[in-house]
């Protein structure tokens, strides 16, 4: 399960992942199947505005994954903790430690997907690390 706006790679897995089609998946594929995306806390597009952004988001995507999916049938979450291609967006405060607390209550795998953060470029090692994740 990935997240709107999340960039993860150019190989066939990772298009499929990937929630631009321009410029980084047209002419490619088919993708894997039963990749699914869920809404990420964008909190200056938020709807009703960027101080419900994580709590709203978080609700939104966990609901989204109980009804059309089903916890156990999710073998990873995988997100960026700061979205590189998307807009450079970075998810509201609170929002990836409700989705870590929901993986583990679950048996999901969370993967933060750092590979465009880049090391140290957030003031920590890892972008995650600003809010106490720790990856599983």
């Amino acid at each position: 399960m990935v997240f709107d706006h999340g960039y993860h790679g150019r190989t066939n897995l990772t298009m499929g992942m990937t929630a631009k089609n321009m410029p980084y998946k047209q002419g490619f594929g088919p993708f894997a199947p039963e990749v699914y995306r869920v809404p990420v806390a964008y909190p200056y597009r938020w709807l009703t505005g960027a101080d419900n952004a994580a709590t709203e988001a978080a609700a939104q995507a966990i609901d989204m994954i109980n009804k059309q999916i089903g916890a156990e049938n999710v073998a990873a979450i995988v997100i960026e903790p700061i979205q590189g291609e998307g807009g450079f967006i970075e998810p509201a405060k609170g929002f990836l430690p409700a989705i870590v607390e929901y993986a583990r209550a679950n048996g999901i795998v969370f993967v933060a997907d750092e590979i465009q953060t880049g090391f140290c470029r957030t003031g920590q090692w890892f972008a995650c690390e600003d809010e106490g994740i720790v990856p599983t």
